[in-house]
């Protein structure tokens, strides 16, 4: 007995057991704002396909629907986890999910900030160089001063519709780079990194001219190091007094004033002590150094050939106490004492029990 099976087959069967499923699913966003997202939401293959967004806050699971790719009605600075699937021909197809945080203050694209320190190298103000307004910041707010890949906190922020105010701590003396005679940097740029509520945005400035008309970053911070630039010998006050006589030295360069240019805000970049410390160097045993005094004035030490010591006068900033260029220090000696011969001089700034030493400058007396 023999049986014969036949296995037939139409176009029409071949027709219905071809995939008819999505694939390639991609969700993105093309933009958002402090409270709105527009998604871009694509897939390949399908037919009577009807899609549907879901978002939620971040990490509760509790999503909510919406047909359109647009999605209005979010909170500032907030963060949403986003989805979208696809319907086709009675499957379900499901994209993979983002995270995506909205704005936390308006910020056109392109904006850039111009700064102003209110208080050198402490307090400072940031606008937006157009003029545009950010609106309500989403709180709370939060901000670090990168500087490469070290960062600290700012001591406080606070916001206006026009402006960003922050102040500077001490605490940033710890990121900036040390420095030699030859690699000193005159203004170190630096970055801010603003968290608004779970918002990030990163902000640098454009550059503007200084007081002395050096170039410099408008968003700026001047190095801790202190160094001196130049030097005169000044004959034309030299004196006789009963001690003998007397020359003067004023030293030039970057660093901290102590009694002149008080601040209208603060005494913030006072220094609480600092001294110049003069060395022969063939003879390391003359030499002497000089304590800055309260009330000791510039004018004390130019005038009295009775006095030694040393005062300061600044130049750069008028009115404002920090460290910037152009410092002058004034310092008076016994040339009896400090005879002839070449000789380093050195700044030594002293904070919080911290020592900041100047490069060694070579000065000659005759």
């Amino acid at each position: 007995m023999v049986g014969i099976l036949l296995s037939c087959s139409s176009e029409d069967d071949q027709g219905e057991t071809s995939n008819s499923g999505l694939t390639n699913l991609e969700i993105s966003v093309t933009n958002k704002t402090t409270t709105s997202v527009v998604l871009s939401t694509t897939s390949d293959g399908g037919s009577n396909v009807t899609t549907e967004i879901n978002y939620a806050l971040s990490g509760t699971g509790n999503y909510q629907q919406t047909s359109s790719n647009t999605i209005e009605g979010l909170e500032k600075g907030t963060k949403y986890d986003m989805f979208f699937k696809r319907f086709s021909n009675g499957q379900e197809f499901v994209s993979p999910t983002i995270s995506v945080t909205t704005l936390g203050f308006n910020l056109e694209a392109g904006t850039t900030f111009l700064a102003t320190d209110v208080e050198v190298n402490h307090l400072y103000n940031l606008i937006a160089s157009n003029g545009a307004e950010f609106g309500e910041f989403a709180q709370p707010i939060n901000g670090y001063i990168i500087i490469e890949n070290d960062s600290v906190p700012l001591l406080n922020v606070t916001t206006t519709p026009l402006t960003i105010d922050f102040e500077v701590g001490k605490n940033v003396r710890s990121i900036l780079p040390t420095t030699t005679d030859e690699n000193y940097v005159y203004d170190y740029p630096f970055e801010i990194g603003l968290f608004t509520k779970e918002a990030y945005t990163r902000i640098t400035t454009n550059s503007q001219t200084n007081t002395r008309g050096r170039v410099r970053s408008a968003f700026s911070l001047n190095n801790h190091v202190p160094f001196i630039s130049s030097s005169v010998l000044t004959d034309i006050n030299t004196c006789i007094n009963l001690n003998g006589t007397i020359g003067l030295l004023q030293p030039r360069g970057n660093f901290w004033l102590r009694d002149q240019g008080v601040s209208s805000i603060s005494d913030f970049n006072k220094m609480d002590f600092y001294n110049v410390k003069v060395t022969n160097i063939n003879d390391p045993s003359i030499t002497r150094t000089f304590v800055n005094e309260e009330g000791v004035t510039v004018v004390d030490i130019n005038l009295n050939c009775a006095a030694e010591g040393v005062a300061t006068a600044r130049e750069a900033v008028s009115g404002r106490q920090g460290f910037h260029d152009a410092n002058i220090l004034s310092v008076r000696l016994n040339r009896n004492f400090f005879i002839d011969g070449d000789y380093t001089l050195q700044f030594i700034a002293e904070d919080d029990n911290v020592s900041y030493f100047s490069n060694e400058f070579l000065v000659t007396l005759e």
